[in-house]
Order: C-alpha cells, then sequence, then structure tokens
C-alpha cells in the first residue's frame, strides 16, 4: 500500500512539475529596464538560477553556472536572479565580476519571481522548455542537472544525445534520432491502465485503448518503427516484462529508467505517440482510439 501511496504522490509531482508559465505575464528588471521572461527567452529554453552572495553553496556552485552558461549559452537562456535578502549592490556585484556572470542579471527585489517558481531555498535551480513549460526544479548543481541542460540544449530531436534505455529483458540499449530514420514512440506507463483507474479513470482507460490498439496496428505494420516508452516511476524490468506480457505485446518495450526521453519530450500526459521523421518532431498526439483512426493517422509514415 504505501508503494502505491507514493506512487500517486510521485505521479501528481510530476504533473506539477510539467507547468506552463504564461512568459509575457512575467517581468524582470535587467539592466535598468523592464522585459518579459517572453522578450528574454526568444523561444529558446530557460535556466532560472536563484542565489545570494552570502550562502555558501550558492558560491561553491558558481563555477559550475559560469561553465554551464559558456557551454549551452547559445541554445538556452540564462537569467541569473539574486534573492535580495540582506544584500547590498556592492557585494552582488563583486560576486558577478569574480565569476564572470555575463548573462541577464536580475534583483528580486519584491520576492515575486521567488514566490511564482516556488523557490524552497538557494541554490535553487529552474529550468524550463522551450514551449515554457517547467520541467526541473532543484538546488543540486549534479549530473542530473547537466545531463537535463545538454537535452533541453538540442534543437530537435536528431540533436540528442544517444539516451540509454532498459528492454524487458533487462538489457541495456541505445536509442538516437540522427539517423534519418523514422520512430514511431508510444509513451505510457506500466501502471496506467490499473493504479491509475480510480483516480485518473478516463487515463486509465486511454491507456489501455492505445496499448491495444496499437498491438492491433503492430499486427499489420509488423515492419513498422514503432516502440512503447514506459515511464520510470516504480517500474523496474520485471515490471516491464509483465506489461508485455499482460497485453500480449509484439512490439517492443523499453524503460526509460533515468526519464530522459520523457523529459526531452516533455510528457505530461499519457498515452502520448510521438513520430519521429529525419531527427525532427512530425506528429503528436494523445488519442489513440482505434485501428482504423491510428491506419490513417500514420499513413504517411
Amino acid at each position: 500500500m504505501k508503494k502505491y501511496v507514493l506512487l500517486l504522490l510521485m505521479f501528481c509531482s510530476w504533473q506539477l512539475v510539467a507547468k506552463n508559465m504564461d512568459l509575457e505575464q512575467i517581468k524582470l528588471q535587467i539592466a535598468g529596464k523592464q522585459v518579459s521572461l517572453k522578450q528574454l527567452s526568444k523561444g529558446k529554453p530557460l535556466y532560472l538560477k536563484f542565489w545570494a552572495t552570502w550562502c555558501k553553496p550558492c558560491m561553491q556552485q558558481m563555477p559550475h553556472y559560469s561553465h554551464a552558461y559558456q557551454k549551452f549559452g547559445k541554445d538556452i537562456q540564462f537569467v541569473s536572479i539574486n534573492i535580495d535578502i540582506n544584500e547590498t549592490p556592492e557585494a552582488v556585484a563583486a560576486v558577478i565580476n569574480k565569476h564572470h556572470l555575463t548573462m541577464p542579471q536580475t534583483r528580486d527585489t519584491n520576492k515575486y519571481l521567488a514566490n511564482l517558481f516556488h523557490m524552497n531555498g538557494t541554490p535553487y535551480h529552474v529550468l524550463l522548455n522551450a514551449n515554457a513549460t517547467i520541467v526541473h526544479t532543484g538546488n543540486d548543481a549534479d549530473e542530473e542537472l547537466d545531463r537535463k541542460l545538454a537535452l533541453l540544449a538540442a534543437h530537435k530531436a536528431g540533436d540528442l544525445p544517444a539516451i540509454s534505455l532498459t528492454d524487458s529483458a533487462g538489457k541495456e540499449a541505445t536509442l538516437s534520432f540522427d539517423d534519418g530514420q523514422t520512430h514511431i514512440l508510444f509513451f505510457t506507463a506500466t501502471w496506467c491502465d490499473w493504479y491509475l483507474a480510480d483516480t485518473r479513470p478516463q487515463m486509465a482507460k486511454a491507456c489501455a485503448k492505445a496499448t491495444n490498439v496499437l498491438e492491433q496496428w503492430h499486427q499489420q505494420h509488423n515492419q513498422a518503427p514503432l516502440q512503447a516508452i514506459v515511464n520510470h516511476l516504480w517500474t523496474g524490468a520485471e515490471d516491464v516484462k509483465q506489461f508485455s506480457d499482460k497485453f500480449s505485446l509484439h512490439y517492443p518495450v523499453a524503460l526509460d529508467h533515468s526519464g530522459d526521453l520523457f523529459f526531452s519530450f516533455s510528457i505530461s500526459q499519457l498515452p502520448t505517440l510521438i513520430v519521429i521523421k529525419n531527427g525532427e518532431e512530425v506528429l503528436r498526439t494523445n488519442k489513440v482510439e482505434s485501428l482504423q483512426q491510428l491506419t490513417d493517422l500514420l499513413a504517411d509514415y
């Protein structure tokens, strides 16, 4: 029972993180001028870093922040946000100069940004994708943050680094989209059809329906590059095998054990079907309702 309660909490937190922001309404003071985050982002992903001069972990992370800007600054819009608590202009300027922080700077004088992005302490990292969806929040400058920055910096699927997956036999494999091929990806979860039956009944039914319809379609198109990608929350290789056996699936099912594919494609609703062609996402839908509908949908791929 404890496992299932935790699973529901993790699922809800996953949906909460994947929150779209109205960037036009979020105003900042940059170099003495008021600009919106939409103007600042120019359609790029955003990396907001909250910090304070007296915060020891903040200062320890500054070299990482500066290096990340040098590496990803062309593809991600960085914004440095001093939380403006017990600060002086001189102290803030000294840190900016010491660490060569040349990205846009602002001070959160009215604590608007801290409240808006639910800052829980410093340092605090917020990542938004190009669709203005919050895809990461945290306090650590670690491998996970670096990996997500690299994924966000990819302009299209073909630019993504190879992503590690685990198949139903427990073996690791990699998936790349720079091969010029078509990829049909079905994003779901091994528990979507049964665990959400009471709390999200329509979603549970949609997951089961899509899983079965894709199997029917695969039987008629067994050479098609279809692959199911299941979420990593409370899921291991044995769960993947049981899921595949339960639905008598003949198309491959892989576990996104790092969550990188779900992150890269901003999956916030189950099920989701995506088609990648020549490294570009050309189709996305949450509705797989019948064999005829799916056949018509994928006729060109």
